[in-house]
């Protein structure tokens, strides 16, 4: 029985793959390079984000010594964007089911905790989780995942692995789940294609949110 569900945020609640993608351009004219599109960045999207710039040819160098300057570029552009974005279709749905089955959740990303703390409370969401795992500082992701960020928090827990269900729309989701021995889900239309999800391997692709509601009974 599924007693803890550990949700990214951007792209799988947070409608926001587009917003990013504007900040990721931002990022990009600071770096003197030519901008991507969607595609583009759900085909090269990997965390760290210092991985994603290799392969877009940009000098590792440069790009670290000025991470604290393009990260800025980035946030500025991303957040005017993201102002207006809502969740994902079912998101509300989702978490209100959970609350009924007395299912916990946390939130798990790469994105700045005062960011998303502003979106949940913009959106009215955030009764729903117990808990914000997120960077403190704007550049932080450019270096650095989120799994030891979830496995120290863990250990705060009395949740066993296979109580665990973690959900995300990259294959880091699935990467960290299969790490820590939890139940994985990754689902399609945020920052990854979804070729790329289904390489991962992880337990269940879903498309929609909604879907994880069935998956709740079936595991």
């Amino acid at each position: 029985m599924i007693k803890l569900v550990v949700f990214d945020w951007n792209g799988t609640l947070f409608s926001d793959t587009q917003a990013i993608v504007v900040g990721v351009n931002a990022r990009l004219s600071y770096l003197e390079h030519t901008p991507v599109t969607i595609q583009q960045y759900r085909e090269l999207f990997e965390v760290p984000i210092a991985n994603t710039y290799k392969k877009l040819g940009l000098d590792s160098e440069t790009v670290g010594k000025t991470a604290k300057e393009h990260s800025e570029a980035f946030h500025s552009a991303y957040e005017a964007r993201a102002a207006n974005v809502r969740t994902r279709s079912g998101a509300r749905e989702v978490l209100d089911y959970l609350d009924q089955k007395g299912v916990k959740k946390i939130i798990l990303s790469n994105h700045n905790v005062n960011a998303i703390s502003k979106q949940l409370k913009r959106l009215k969401l955030e009764h729903y989780f117990e808990k914000v795992l997120a960077n403190d500082t704007l550049w932080a992701a450019h270096f650095q995942g989120k799994k030891e960020r979830l496995a120290s928090y863990l250990k705060t827990t009395n949740y066993k692995p296979n109580e665990i269900l973690i959900i995300g729309d990259t294959s880091e989701e699935t990467l960290i789940g299969r790490e820590l021995g939890l139940h994985t889900v990754s689902i399609t239309g945020g920052g990854s294609t979804a070729k790329r999800l289904r390489d991962a391997k992880p337990d269940i692709l879903i498309h929609k949110l909604r879907d994880l509601i069935n998956l709740m009974e079936e595991i």
